[in-house]
């Protein structure tokens, strides 16, 4: 084997360079094989006040625990729905912690209708794992409240705690903003949930897009502050991939980097 055929060889057999392509949602590019993007950062934008990010069905916002009211044996956590007729609580929250508590015969997560109802003490209205419920807010407020009892605290936040509108309960999802991305080939298709918290969106200030970036797993604002974000990998697929950013609000731009090659002008690979 010559040294020619040799290098023909290394070349075929070496993965794809690493290589970035950005601008205005869809990307289209290839791919060689299934994996990930190295990186990506999607960049704000704001139109009439509204930003990158659609709100989550959520409505139970869990830094509120700073808010709340109680007494020794509950603690409540007034939540404003608004104008709707029914909300569902659902959680991950076992009935019981631990077996010393089995005699209270209560769960341990409730649901109120209005802002503090002490008759949650009854356990009509609890709440656990599997068991969701239903029920009309009073005035625009329910209540989720929870023991503390001998010093054990069952904290709602520590849980999947869903509190949705409407009289099903809803898949999990945290309190905020989510921004789903679609990677598709044609064949399979994929969406990930990008997650902002405490209720903040990817914004274009003045001329100044804030972003978030993968590898950094932060999100940064136009005074240059920036903040810890949870963002998960997103996919390569095999052949021509479409990636699209699926919000109300379009990001200005989107970056990415991975083994990818841009598709010519016209199509193709």
């Amino acid at each position: 084997m010559n040294k020619r055929t040799k290098r023909l060889l290394a070349m075929m057999s070496s993965k794809p360079k690493l290589r970035k392509i950005s601008g205005l949602p869809p990307l289209t590019y290839t791919a060689k094989e299934e994996g990930t993007l190295k990186n990506y950062r999607i960049y704000g934008q704001t139109v009439d006040g509204e930003s990158v990010g659609d709100r989550t069905g959520n409505l139970f916002d869990e830094t509120l625990y700073n808010k709340n009211v109680g007494n020794n044996t509950l603690i409540y956590i007034p939540i404003y729905v608004g104008n709707v007729n029914y909300v569902t609580c659902s959680t991950t929250c076992p009935k019981t912690i631990d077996s010393n508590f089995d005699s209270l015969n209560s769960r341990y997560i409730f649901i109120l209708s209005g802002s503090v109802n002490t008759g949650a003490q009854n356990g009509a209205n609890g709440v656990s794992n599997g068991a969701p419920r239903t029920i009309r807010p009073s005035n625009g407020y329910v209540t989720i409240a929870y023991r503390k009892i001998e010093g054990y605290d069952v904290r709602p936040w520590e849980y999947q705690t869903m509190l949705n509108s409407g009289s099903e309960p809803l898949p999990y999802e945290p309190y905020g903003y989510r921004v789903p991305v679609t990677v598709t080939n044609g064949t399979d298709t994929q969406t990930i949930n990008l997650y902002l918290p405490d209720q903040i969106r990817i914004r274009k200030v003045g001329d100044e897009a804030e972003y978030i970036d993968f590898m950094e797993q932060k999100q940064h604002f136009a005074d240059g502050t920036s903040v810890d974000v949870t963002l998960p990998a997103l996919p390569t697929l095999p052949g021509t991939n479409v990636l699209s950013v699926e919000t109300e609000v379009q990001p200005s731009s989107v970056e990415i980097e991975g083994r990818i090659k841009p598709v010519p002008t016209g199509g193709g690979e």
